[in-house]
């Protein structure tokens, strides 16, 4: 499944996407994130960004409003995963720019507990880089939840 993801990523994106092209980006997401679980985020990043860089094609394409507010949750999804990847390998900068990104997807779908989710983990990654926080006010080191105590998984 890993590997499958890595080759779609010269598939051409459809012009129209429906419910089933949001479903494949949830299935690979869910497949890479129990390679991450199981054996780290080095194991699976690689397939994870390959992945990410075929999903995010899909956004300029048609669908109902619908599925573009799936797409949007799935991409959110996705693009956690990339960021907790990326920071299992040592890339804090790339785990940043994902965990931000995962953040605006999470607020153009409308998911409030998916937003919720992403503020948490976006301020996690904000503390530990040693950033002050403004919106929301500066969490003490050692008050902040370690990554793993992070919910890793934005899916019900």
């Amino acid at each position: 499944m890993i590997q499958a993801a890595v080759c779609r990523g010269v598939d051409p994106a459809p012009s129209n996407i429906g419910m089933t092209d949001v479903k494949q980006v949830e299935a690979a997401t869910r497949a890479m994130r129990a390679v991450d679980y199981q054996f780290g985020g080095g194991a699976c990043r690689d397939a994870v960004v390959a992945q990410l860089s075929w999903a995010q094609r899909l956004l300029g394409a048609s669908g109902t409003e619908e599925v573009r507010q799936r797409l949007f949750r799935a991409m959110s999804d996705l693009q956690n995963l990339a960021g907790w990847t990326n920071f299992d390998v040592g890339l804090l900068d790339s785990s940043h720019n994902y965990f931000a990104t995962a953040l605006e997807f999470a607020k153009q779908s409308g998911d409030s507990g998916l937003m919720s989710n992403c503020h948490r983990v976006h301020d996690a990654d904000h503390v530990q880089l040693g950033h002050h926080i403004p919106h929301r006010g500066h969490i003490p080191e050692h008050q902040m939840p370690g990554p793993l105590g992070l919910h890793r998984g934005l899916a019900a």
